[in-house]
């Protein structure tokens, strides 16, 4: 089982320039992933810092 964190979910969700090999590493390890519990409130508060380095 692999879990992921806010920065590679927020990664995945804006297409950075890490997201398609995120995918071909997840798509091709064959495990299931898990996000923790507070993923939304930690990947809003990613994407918040991020708009904020702008």
């Amino acid at each position: 089982m692999i879990v992921l964190d806010a920065s590679v979910v927020v990664e995945l969700l804006t297409y950075g320039p890490m997201a398609d090999a995120i995918r071909r590493e997840l798509v091709s390890s064959g495990e299931s992933f898990v996000v923790p519990h507070l993923i939304d409130i930690e990947g809003a508060r990613a994407l918040l810092t991020d708009r904020r380095s702008f």
